[in-house]
């Protein structure tokens, strides 16, 4: 319940101040992931990845 009330919260505080200009946008970012197992007697591992992400969009407004 705590994490639906937390995320209702977010969800309505960036819907009212998410009120950008309309026109194209750019993204760019570096992701990086690291996984650990421990699998018993079978033994344990990790592994990291780097990568990195492009995008594009279109903002527009849905409201005056």
């Amino acid at each position: 319940m705590k994490k639906l009330f937390i995320c209702l919260v977010f969800s309505l505080a960036i819907s009212t101040i998410s009120f950008a200009q309309e026109g194209f946008a750019v993204k760019a970012g570096i992701n990086n992931v690291t996984i650990k197992f421990d699998a018993g007697e079978f033994g344990s591992g990790s592994d990291s990845e780097l990568g990195f992400f492009v995008g594009g969009g279109y903002n527009f407004e849905v409201s005056d």
